[in-house]
C-alpha cells in the first residue's frame, strides 16, 4: 500500500511540472540573460535563426489562466537565452484541456479515499529562437 501511495504522489508531481525544450537549427551563441530576450508576434526584418523552442505550463484547473501564458513565455525566453538568442518569434500559443482522474485523500485516515475527475488545462507555446543584430 505504501508503494502504491508513493507511486501515485510521484506521478502527480511529475504531471504538474512545467517544461521546455529546443531543437537547434542554426549556430548557438554565448548564453545571455533571459531578461534580454524580446518576444515577437511577427518576425523582425533581419534575423538569424538559432533554434525552435517549445514550452508547456504546469496544469491549471481554470481555463486560460493568465499565469499559464506568463509561465510559458518565461520558459521560452529562458530556453532561448541559454542558446544565445536575443529574441523569440511566437508561432503557437494556446490553452489545451483534458479531463483527468485525480486521487482524493482524507486527513482522517492518511490514505486514498477515491478517484474523481477534474478538468485540467495547460498552456503550450512554440517559437523560433533568433538573434537580431
Amino acid at each position: 500500500m505504501i508503494k502504491l501511495s508513493a507511486a501515485i504522489i510521484f506521478s502527480m508531481l511529475i504531471m504538474g511540472c512545467a517544461k521546455s525544450s529546443h531543437n537547434i537549427t542554426g549556430q548557438v551563441k554565448p548564453v545571455i540573460a533571459s531578461s534580454n530576450v524580446v518576444i515577437y508576434d511577427e518576425a523582425p526584418k533581419v534575423y538569424t535563426e538559432i533554434a525552435t523552442v517549445s514550452a508547456s505550463s504546469r496544469e491549471y484547473t481554470v481555463p486560460y489562466d493568465p499565469s499559464g501564458k506568463e509561465e510559458v513565455v518565461n520558459l521560452l525566453k529562458s530556453e532561448a537565452a541559454a542558446l544565445g538568442a536575443n529574441g523569440v518569434i511566437i508561432t503557437y500559443l494556446d490553452n489545451e484541456g483534458s479531463t483527468k482522474r485525480v486521487a482524493t485523500t482524507s486527513a482522517t485516515n492518511n490514505g486514498i479515499v477515491g478517484l474523481t475527475t477534474e478538468d485540467r488545462f495547460i498552456t503550450k507555446a512554440n517559437g523560433i529562437a533568433i538573434f537580431v543584430k
